[in-house]
């Protein structure tokens, strides 16, 4: 029998020596690691009990090394998870502020449509109202100018100063 390409001898044992240490079940081979059991009933029994446990071994160490692996992934997948949902709490936060902005900015537009609207009305409201009061100036020049041609007596006078006294008398001036 061969380990490593050399030959193992009958004298050789795994107990004493570190350069074979390999598989279990080639134990059962050397006789000097085999010595306390006799009868060839005991050592089919123990090479089969070692079979079992070096196979179950190994299925042990495959089963954690794919447990440490499958951890791993989940790990990252954990953390990519988080990742994402940060991301998406950003994403909603930035949606809210634009949802808000978009909101104030509708909310100053429709405000300045109105004071368009209010302007434009108030500005007609005075127009007219210019137009009014210059109407009135006219007649009342007019009427003045007329009434003051016709004070020419007396009793006229008299009412002139009775005016000017009330402060009823009304100037007008030229825009």
């Amino acid at each position: 029998m061969l380990y490593q390409g050399k030959p193992i001898f009958i004298s050789d044992s795994v107990v004493g020596s570190s350069k074979l240490a390999f598989d279990l079940t080639k134990t059962l081979l050397l006789s000097i690691d085999m010595a306390d059991h006799n009868g060839p009933y005991d050592i089919l029994i123990m090479k089969g009990t070692f079979q079992v446990m070096t196979d179950c071994i190994q299925r042990m160490h495959l089963s954690i090394t794919r447990i440490e692996t499958l951890e791993k992934v989940v790990l990252q997948a954990a953390m990519s998870n988080d990742r994402l949902n940060v991301d998406l709490e950003n994403e909603k936060k930035g949606q809210r502020a634009v949802k808000r902005e978009v909101f104030w900015l509708n909310k100053v537009d429709v405000a300045a449509k109105k004071s368009r609207v209010t302007a434009i009305e108030t500005q007609t409201k005075l127009e007219g109202m210019v137009v009014e009061l210059e109407a009135i100036i006219a007649i009342m020049v007019a009427e003045q100018t007329t009434w003051r041609l016709s004070v020419s007596n007396r009793a006229g006078m008299k009412l002139v100063r009775l005016v000017k006294r009330k402060n009823l008398f009304f100037t007008t001036s030229s825009s």
